[in-house]
């Protein structure tokens, strides 16, 4: 897989931090894409990096491993020996929202949040140095009644000191998403470390429309950390 285009600063931001949430203005905009390529990048910084999928729904016929899930243990460090079961303490076999995918399953996401917390804790005390939590579709995805990944995303923040970085699916549509998305998470009290754009359509997106989002978004005081280039999985 290529490399993520990183700007020149943000391998220094990110290695000052414990890790990162990858948050995305949207589902299937390059979520896991951009977060294997983070967490390659820290393995060659020499950090002991996973990631973290706290809920994933969708697997394959006669298999129990999300595909996402698999995809983020590979990039992460070889040494560690995690298991698929390790990096997702949900997961959901119905490709669908993960209330309805939990519903299907006679299951409930009410309550999850300590579990999935204990669970992110536990990958630190097996001797990870970097932790990488992939969010789950949007920044306010319903789990269950009264509940979203952004309360998700808080708890990650406030318990484990993760900021965010949201991934921007390059499209139309996607100014919008984007300062939605931005004015929520910060609405919630969550630290913003910056973006990533991520060229998830076949179509290339033209430059102008790129320098108009990068302008939005510097308005707002997030930065370019790197950009994505299109490949024929980056939907994922």
């Amino acid at each position: 897989m290529p490399s993520l285009n990183l700007h020149p600063e943000a391998l220094p931001l990110l290695l000052s931090q414990p890790g990162v949430q990858v948050v995305g203005t949207d589902t299937e905009i390059g979520k896991t894409t951009v977060s294997c390529a983070l967490l390659e990048a820290m393995v060659g910084a020499g950090r002991r990096a996973a990631g973290f999928k706290p809920i994933a729904a969708g697997t394959e016929p006669g298999s129990d491993v999300n595909d996402d899930v698999a995809r983020l243990l590979a990039a992460g460090h070889p040494g560690l020996g995690l298991s698929a079961q390790d990096l997702c303490r949900r997961s959901l076999s119905l490709a669908a929202s993960p209330w309805v995918a939990a519903e299907a399953e006679g299951q409930t996401l009410a309550g999850c949040i300590p579990q999935l917390l204990q669970a992110a804790r536990a990958l630190q005390g097996r001797g990870v140095q970097w932790l990488l939590v992939e969010g789950v579709g949007g920044v306010r995805v319903p789990l269950a009644e009264g509940l979203s990944t952004r309360e998700l995303h808080q708890v990650f923040h406030r318990e484990l000191g993760l900021g965010a970085l949201l991934v921007v699916g390059l499209r139309l549509g996607c100014h919008s998403h984007a300062l939605l998305t931005l004015e929520s998470l910060r609405a919630a009290g969550i630290p913003m470390l910056g973006w990533v754009g991520n060229a998830c359509t076949a179509a290339p997106y033209d430059g102008r429309s790129l320098e108009v989002l990068t302008q939005a978004l510097r308005s707002e005081g997030l930065r370019c950390l790197g950009l994505m280039p299109r490949l024929s999985d980056n939907r994922a």
